[in-house]
């Protein structure tokens, strides 16, 4: 099949007063261009309107009671989740960057006038705060707190992926069986990649970087689903002569998340670390084949995939 990006149809129709370009665009879309051939403004506007509703008017009435059996499908166009949830935390973390970059400049700004005025900072930084978030609307932990949600939904997307795109034949037809796979947990599809795919040469390891990346990030994905009080939740609180005093613990790990307003940037940078290495691991361990190919895919918005399940190309949109 021809590249997603190019056009793999084109009609054009004379019509009067236009010329309209019919064309697909990006293998399930397409375009509809009405060329007036009049030099007035007002007039090829007119045109373009008139036969823009004229063709859509045509094209609803064709179209109605049109059926196609699903079985007549030569290729599946599969979402790639693991690209899209993993886009998707990049895109949120950098935007807190960016954006923490401005408010930072923003608060320097009315801090130096604060001290212009006499006013100390400190006495001022709730009024900072309010300022700040009434220009920028920025509330930047639950930003990161979106961010590792995607990043740690799309480990569980990656190892979906690979068992979509390369579950062996018995396992498919067996449904029962497909059905169970489905409802595994992370730890559950890693070890038993090998036996249900045949990308992986060996079994997946329960040692080692990946494998502990992988622990912490399902760790994760359990008390944020399950909404767990997880260590980090919880405060010690002792009483000496009548007075309470609070210790905080300063060691933690990110898989004890704490509440979106206690999200640092270190913790939505160590998720991120982690899946990295969930997915080196997973490619580590693939046939070379499989390797090369499923390392190109990770990339791609979509896949095509054939009638056998294989997977055949990229496809962008």
């Amino acid at each position: 099949m021809p590249g997603e990006d190019r056009i793999q149809w084109l009609y054009v129709i004379e019509a009067p007063g236009s010329t309209i370009e019919v064309y697909d665009k990006k293998l399930y879309s397409w375009v509809l261009i009405v060329n007036p051939r009049s030099a007035d403004d007002s007039e090829s506007k007119r045109i373009a309107r008139r036969d823009r509703a004229l063709f859509l008017g045509w094209l609803q009435r064709k179209c109605r009671g049109f059926t196609t059996p699903k079985s007549g499908y030569s290729h599946l166009l599969v979402n790639n989740g693991y690209e899209e949830l993993h886009s998707n935390g990049d895109y949120l973390v950098n935007y807190y960057k960016r954006v923490s970059k401005q408010v930072e400049a923003f608060e320097s700004r009315i801090a130096d006038k604060f001290v212009e005025r006499g006013k100390t900072y400190k006495g001022w930084t709730r009024r900072v705060e309010g300022i700040v978030k009434s220009r920028f609307g920025f509330d930047g932990s639950a930003i990161l707190w979106a961010a590792i949600a995607s990043y740690v939904l799309s480990v569980e997307a990656l190892l979906n992926l690979s068992y979509e795109l390369y579950m062996k034949e018995d396992a498919i037809d067996d449904h029962d069986l497909a059905e169970r796979i489905a409802s595994y947990s992370v730890k559950e599809k890693w070890a038993m990649a090998n036996l249900v795919c045949d990308c992986f040469r060996k079994r997946l390891p329960k040692t080692g970087l990946g494998y502990d990346s992988l622990q912490r990030l399902s760790s994760l994905r359990n008390n944020l689903a399950h909404a767990n009080i997880s260590r980090r939740l919880k405060t010690f609180v002792f009483e000496e002569d009548g007075i309470e005093f609070v210790i905080i613990p300063t060691r933690h790990t990110y898989s004890q998340m704490p509440t979106p307003s206690a999200v640092k940037l270190e913790d939505a940078e160590s998720v991120h670390n982690d899946v990295e290495n969930v997915a080196e691991e997973l490619l580590r361990t693939m046939k070379p084949q499989a390797r090369k190919e499923f390392s190109k895919l990770m990339g791609s918005s979509g896949i095509l995939v054939s009638k056998t399940g294989k997977p055949v190309r990229s496809a962008w949109f």
